[in-house]
């Protein structure tokens, strides 16, 4: 799957301190993907998606991935969804 094929996902940003100060402080769903948009070979077939979370709260998400991983190639995109009790997408 490439991050082409992902709906309802906001624009992609720059990772960095920018995007983690915008994130929502609700639930929601989030993509990593190479900047450049290249896809890297997987064990079936290709992609530019590096990582997918999901979050009670995406903010704090973020800075826990902010603190702990240097991604300085990737790009960041987001769903919030609106449900109490599990995530769907």
């Amino acid at each position: 799957m490439n991050s082409t094929e992902l709906t309802n996902l906001a624009e992609w940003k720059k990772w960095g301190q920018s995007v983690v100060l915008e994130a929502p402080l609700a639930p929601g769903i989030y993509v990593f993907r190479l900047a450049e948009g290249k896809a890297i070979p997987r064990m079936r077939g290709a992609s530019d998606i590096i990582y997918i979370g999901r979050s009670a709260k995406i903010r704090n998400r973020f800075k826990d991935h902010l603190r702990r991983r240097k991604m300085p190639n990737a790009v960041c995109s987001q769903s919030m969804t609106r449900t109490t009790s599990s995530f769907h997408h």
